[in-house]
């Protein structure tokens, strides 16, 4: 990468066992045909050989020339000569004159894998109960959800690290549906956001090693990373297993599954296996949809530049640093104009929706680039505030991020199609699994080429609630044991602006790994464990601290529900009976929405704030039961919206809390003393023991003075 400025060469060494003389083949790529930005030269032992990257085409296969090589080591460097993104896949060295090396994609590999040494065979991956594509916001969940309820998991992702669009890599921040005040996702994304905070201090911390370290505590999953799936096998109309390439390697692996999951947000293990799918907008008549365009399109969302958190590198300088935008990036309309945010570049530079970033990732990338580069040039020359230009001119561009935030590809279709009436209304789902709130964000179809617009669609409508996201959007119509998680579930163009987003790719991650789970411990398909099984995944999913609106949790499992509770003190309005109601994860109608997540009636306990920790409440069963697991629900403060977590710990959460039982309400065992907590959801497991009471007592928290604990539950060895 660079930005006009040649970066050093890239430098190896090969062994020549055989004089004589070589033709020089070069795998390149003129990734803007018209104006050739990224040439570069190969030097073998010194010599010069032909300028490349100028050939007008894609990749394909380039003559160098030829050099005379004597036996020994010979040294071989690629030399940048623009500084504007040259490319190069392979060199080839050949003593056959006549030799040409192929463009078609089965010899090329087949070439490649000969002349590298790969082996020809498919190594055996295993077999595993979930099979897992894609370890982003929704796959990690939905690995960690099946290996939770007993699966054996697999997952596999083409990056060499975790987290997808939230990962270190594109660093996207997290965003849900905390836009409606109190409705930040729970579960498992929480959990993440919480280790997160603490472990970060307020230091951008990325989900990348916050996912890693998660999976590693699973020992129910197999992590791969760098494992791109190009293919599915299949019995009948069931994927037996998918077929993976190491990105580094190239070495090829089978592995094998019951279920899998398709969360690679482009939808490609559904197309592999012959799912059906839509892609690009819906015309309005198709779902009765009155935000969406007259006619059906194969338009999509473009996506977005990204580089760790977003921001290229500028340096700032003594003198103003003139700029002329390479005539290869004039990409701007005539009469751009955009309010500046200082040199910010923001979300909205974005590609027109008919490039194809599914099919096609590569240009769309490269529009991206070609983008930001015309719009630094705009900074610089063509932005009306005289201010930013001014702060523009006194900066110079050291680096561009180089991925793409991808928006939208290919929606496989599940039984029903979540749409724009699903996100407005205010019905029930009875197969609800969690909650949907962003609004219905497609973004501008024109993306840049829209001189006056704010990157928003002309139609954006607000969610008037958080809605229920149902179950049927998340597995496969036509292939029976796939799933799907994250922005290929089965929704329409619009439906997929509050779907999309990280925070609630995470949501249906969990729901798809949990049920996924569920399907192997009952021999169910996903389409029949949701239909006799769907109250069995909605208690699981609310006992882990998922969130279903409307739906009253009732857990008959919870030995202590029926009990009673009393507190060392209680803040006015905030009694210890709050922790066996259960009422916080149910979403209320008329004037109580809104207020059920950590402000006003909140329907948790909180001590007395005049009164010094510790606090303690206790809960006192309706009658002796044997218990051996603890579950206490902490106050994370549902209020901060979830990208700012990472500035730091929620004032509310439990720093400091131990929790006893009691067989007698006199006597009492500790069994769990933590110091340093970063859960809102604690777990606490023991060996069984026949109990009258639990005590929780909190002796510090990040900083609020009040104690604060939702529900505290008890189960015994079944659930």
């Amino acid at each position: 990468a660079g930005v006009g400025k040649p970066k050093p060469a890239a430098q190896t060494t090969i062994d020549v066992t055989t004089p004589g003389r070589y033709r020089v083949w070069a795998r390149t790529k003129d990734w803007v045909p018209e104006f050739h930005p990224g040439t570069f030269a190969l030097e073998v032992n010194g010599r010069r050989l032909k300028t490349l990257g100028a050939s007008g085409r894609g990749w394909s296969w380039e003559d160098a020339g030829s050099v005379d090589l004597a036996a020994g080591t010979v040294a071989l460097k690629l030399i940048d000569l623009s500084g504007y993104y040259a490319r190069c896949d392979a060199v080839v060295l050949s003593r056959d004159a006549e030799f040409r090396p192929p463009d078609d994609g089965e010899a090329l590999a087949a070439l490649r894998a000969r002349c590298t040494g790969l082996p020809e065979g498919i190594a055996d991956g295993g077999a595993y109960d979930v099979v897992v594509v894609g370890g982003g916001p929704a796959g990690v969940p939905a690995a960690i959800a099946a290996a939770r309820h007993g699966a054996k998991v697999a997952l596999l992702q083409d990056r060499p690290v975790l987290g997808g669009n939230v990962s270190s890599e594109l660093g996207v921040l997290l965003n849900g549906a905390s836009g409606h005040t109190g409705y930040r996702e729970g579960g498992i994304i929480e959990e993440a956001v919480l280790d997160k905070a603490v472990e970060a201090k307020g230091a951008k911390l990325s989900f990348s090693a916050v996912f890693a370290r998660m999976l590693a505590a699973e020992p129910n999953v197999t992590v791969r990373l760098n494992a791109r799936v190009l293919s599915v096998e299949k019995e009948g109309d069931r994927i037996a297993s998918v077929l993976s390439r190491d990105q580094l390697t190239g070495a090829r692996m089978r592995t094998r599954g019951t279920l899998f999951v398709d969360a690679t947000g482009d939808g490609w293990i559904g197309c592999f296996a012959g799912a059906e799918y839509m892609f690009g907008r819906e015309g309005a008549k198709t779902f009765d949809e009155s935000c969406a365009p007259d006619e059906p399109d194969l338009t999509t969302m473009s996506g977005c530049l990204l580089g760790g958190y977003g921001l290229p590198r500028l340096k700032k300088v003594e003198t103003a640093a003139p700029y002329e935008t390479p005539v290869w990036a004039r990409v701007l309309p005539e009469g751009f104009t955009r309010k500046a945010d200082g040199l910010k570049f923001k979300w909205w530079l974005e590609h027109p929706g008919i490039i194809d970033d599914c099919k096609d990732p590569e240009l769309a990338r490269d529009e991206l680039l070609r983008i930001f580069f015309a719009y630094w040039g705009w900074l610089k020359n063509g932005c009306k505030d005289p201010k930013v230009r001014e702060l523009a001119c006194r900066h110079d561009l050291v680096s561009l991020p180089y991925m793409n935030g991808r928006r939208e590809g290919m929606r496989l279709k599940g039984d029903i199609v979540f749409n724009e009436n699903d996100a407005m209304s205010t019905r029930h789902f009875e197969d609800a699994i969690g909650h949907t709130g962003w609004p219905l964000d497609t973004h501008n179809p024109l993306g840049i080429t829209d001189p006056k617009g704010s990157g928003f669609w002309r139609k954006h409508p607000r969610l008037p609630r958080p809605t229920g996201i149902p179950y049927r959007i998340l597995y496969s119509a036509n292939v029976p044991n796939l799933f799907m998680a994250g922005r290929d579930v089965s929704c329409s163009h619009l439906g997929l602006g509050t779907l999309r987003v990280t925070a609630t790719c995470a949501v249906m991650g969990q729901a798809v790994g949990t049920a996924a789970a569920g399907c192997i411990r009952t021999g169910l398909s996903p389409r029949d464990y949701g239909k006799r099984r769907m109250t069995e995944l909605q208690r699981t999913l609310q006992r882990d601290d998922q969130f279903i609106p409307d739906l009253r949790y009732e857990d008959p499992a919870n030995l202590a529900a029926g009990g009673t509770a009393s507190a060392t003190s209680a803040a006015a309005g905030d009694p210890a009976a709050n922790v066996l109601d259960g009422w916080f994860r149910t979403l209320p109608t008329g004037e109580g929405y809104g207020k059920v997540f950590g402000k006003g009636d909140s329907r948790e306990w909180a001590s007395d704030p005049s009164a010094a920790l510790p606090q303690a409440v206790t809960v006192t069963l309706a009658k002796p039961a044997k218990v051996s697991e603890v579950r206490v629900v902490f106050d994370s403060d549902f209020y901060i919206q979830p990208k700012w977590v990472h500035h730091d710990v929620p004032k509310t959460l439990a720093k400091a809390y131990a929790v006893e039982v009691s067989a007698d309400g006199t006597t009492w065992e500790r069994v769990a003393d933590v110091k340093a907590n970063r859960r809102r959801l604690a777990i606490h497991r023991f060996t069984p023991r026949e109990i009258a009471a639990i005590r929780v007592t909190v002796s510090s928290t990040y900083g609020d003075p009040s104690a604060r604990i939702f529900e505290i539950m008890a189960y015994g060895s079944e659930k």
